[in-house]
Parts: structure tokens; C-alpha cells; sequence
């Protein structure tokens, strides 16, 4: 029998329009603690905020979009083409995911909350680090979620 004293943790993966975001508030109805983790890669550089400012240090003010948050065009050109770059890119948004994510858990701890799901599209390399008990694979073909 499963330790129910444990917090469930659910991964949910999938292509675009596979259907994520229709079993992610599926399980919200549910009641179910839901952990974006494309918002908060997105939140890293689309805020002002310590990302972006680590990522301008790392690349250059011509990286900086004039609302304070970084130009992704302009980024995308130089990580698509540069794998050091990438990587840097990656180290500088995703440990900020893993600090977003453990304090949404410890937040949803001390809310009693007894399960939590990771939704991920371009992260998964990342989720599958952070699940550790059972990952979903949304697919268009009926809209459906199964194990994988």
C-alpha cells in the first residue's frame, strides 16, 4: 500500500496542443496542487528580475528587450547556434526552476496539500529530475492522458 503521509507527485508532458493544459486544470478541479514549470522558465527571463539580470551579465546588454526582460529572438539566434551558450542559458534558467518548484512544494507541505503534478513541454529533461513518482504523456489523438 502506497504511504499516503507522502505528497503524489505526477509529471505531465506533451507536444503542443496535446492537451496539457486541459488535464493540468482537469486536476486543479480536482483539487490537485498543479506546478507549471514552463511558466516559471518563462518567468525568468520574461520578468525583470535576478534571471534576467544574470543572463545580460552573461551575454550583453544587446540581450536586454526594452521592458527590462531579455530579447528571446535574440537569444534564441545565439543558443540555437552556440552550445556553451545554451548551456549557460539553461544553468541560469533552470536553477531557477528547481528554486521555484521547491518553494511552491514546500508551500503546498505546509498547506496540507497531499499531491502535486509538474506540467513541462520544453523542460522535460528537467522534469524527469524533479518527478519522482509517475509521468503523464498527453496525446492529440483523442486528447487523452496515459502513463508513461
Amino acid at each position: 500500500m502506497p504511504d499516503l503521509t507522502v505528497p503524489l507527485r505526477l509529471g505531465l508532458t506533451g507536444g503542443i496542443g496535446s492537451g496539457k493544459s486541459t488535464v493540468a486544470a482537469i486536476w486543479r478541479e480536482a483539487g490537485h496542487r498543479v506546478i507549471d514549470l514552463d511558466a516559471h522558465s518563462r518567468a525568468v527571463l520574461d520578468v525583470p528580475g535576478d534571471g534576467v539580470e544574470e543572463a545580460v551579465a552573461r551575454f550583453g546588454e544587446e540581450f536586454r528587450a526594452a521592458g527590462g526582460t531579455i530579447d528571446r529572438a535574440a537569444m534564441a539566434r545565439l543558443v540555437f547556434t552556440d552550445a556553451a551558450a545554451r548551456a549557460d542559458l539553461e544553468r541560469i534558467v533552470l536553477s531557477r526552476v528547481d528554486e521555484a518548484v521547491a518553494r511552491e512544494e514546500r508551500e503546498a507541505a505546509r498547506a496540507g496539500s497531499g499531491s502535486s503534478s509538474t506540467t513541462a513541454r520544453c523542460c522535460w529533461r528537467r522534469a524527469v529530475t524533479l518527478i519522482t513518482a509517475r509521468s503523464w504523456w498527453c496525446s492529440p489523438a483523442g486528447r487523452t492522458a496515459s502513463p508513461a
